[in-house]
């Protein structure tokens, strides 16, 4: 998850730390990868910022998802309008997101760890560099 992405750059930038003959340009590389991630946490929670703000935004995937079951748990009706739409709309957009996330693991994100390998940067957990 976002979690394990999140510390897993935080340890690359810790082994760039020890690697003084790497390209100061693979830190704004690091935080380049770093926003993707949060973009698509983003779309996918919600914003965070503005929900701790009471900011009207658009919901994330899991949101919608996560009303209509908080909405739907303890009924026998059928769904709303609403709720049919909002699973529509997730359902819509999850596929892409996924698509997305695949192609920053195996594109950028991948083309980071084989650059930080590239330079004699220790190794990171997760590194997946020859395979």
């Amino acid at each position: 998850g976002r979690a394990v992405q999140r510390q897993r750059l935080r340890l690359m930038r810790a082994a760039l730390d020890r690697t003084p003959r790497a390209d100061p340009a693979l830190y704004l590389r690091i935080d380049e990868v770093e926003r993707s991630f949060a973009e698509l946490a983003r779309r996918l929670r919600g914003d965070p910022v503005r929900a701790r703000l009471n900011e009207p935004g658009a919901p994330g995937i899991a949101q919608r998802v996560g009303n209509v079951v908080g909405g739907h748990w303890s009924t026998r009706q059928p769904p709303t309008a609403t709720q049919r739409r909002n699973i529509e709309i997730a359902e819509g957009e999850l596929p892409a997101l996924e698509r997305e996330l695949a192609a920053l693991i195996d594109g950028p994100l991948r083309e980071l760890e084989e650059a930080l390998a590239a330079a004699g940067a220790p190794w990171t957990p997760g590194r997946r560099v020859g395979r």
